[in-house]
C-alpha cells in the first residue's frame, strides 16, 4: 500500500470528535445501544450528514464518515488487511505495539472512498469505551490511499 497526501495526522494532544455521552444521556449497556443506533438512523434521515466530514485532495468533494462505522473496529481492523498491509499501516501511523492512539483510545482503521473521484482513503482513530457502551471516537490521521492489494 502506498500513502498520498494526509488530510489529518495523529497528535496527542487532539481532543475527542464524537462522545456517544452527548447524544443520548443517562442510558446504559443494551438499552444505550439500542437507543444510540436509532438515534444516528433518525439524524441520517432527518439531516441527511455524517458525524465528521473532510475535502477530498483531489476533487475539493465533501467525504463524510459515521463515527458508528468506526465503533466496534477497534479490534477486528486488521482482520481486513493483509499481514504486509498491517505492519505498512502502523508503521506509517508510528503505531505502538499496545494497540493504543495517542489519545490513549484503542486503534481503528478503516476505508472511505470519494464519491466523486473514487480516491480512497485510510481512517485511522482511537475508541475509547470509557463507560459501558459509552464511546469518545477522536480521529487520528485521514489518509489517501494511492496504491493498495486490490487497485494494483
Amino acid at each position: 500500500m502506498q500513502f498520498g497526501k494526509s488530510v489529518l495526522s495523529p497528535s496527542y494532544s487532539r481532543k475527542p470528535d464524537f462522545d456517544s455521552q452527548d447524544s443520548i444521556k443517562n442510558c446504559y449497556g443494551f438499552r444505550f445501544r439500542l437507543l444510540f443506533q436509532l438515534c444516528c438512523w433518525i439524524n441520517k434521515i432527518i439531516s441527511g450528514k455524517k458525524a465528521f466530514s473532510f475535502i477530498c485532495v483531489n476533487c475539493q468533494k465533501e467525504i463524510g464518515i459515521d463515527y458508528e462505522s468506526i465503533i466496534g473496529k477497534e479490534f477486528s481492523w486488521s482482520d481486513d488487511f493483509d499481514e504486509k498491509t498491517n505492519e505498512e499501516i502502523k508503521q506509517f501511523y508510528d503505531m505502538n505495539e499496545g494497540g493504543k492512539t495517542p489519545d490513549g483510545g484503542w486503534t481503528a482503521i478503516d476505508k472511505c472512498l470519494c464519491g466523486r473521484c473514487q480516491t480512497q482513503y485510510l481512517i485511522y482513530a482511537g475508541v475509547d469505551e470509557y463507560l459501558n457502551s459509552t464511546f469518545k471516537v477522536t480521529l487520528q490521521g485521514i489518509t489517501e490511499i494511492i496504491e493498495d492489494e486490490q487497485n494494483k
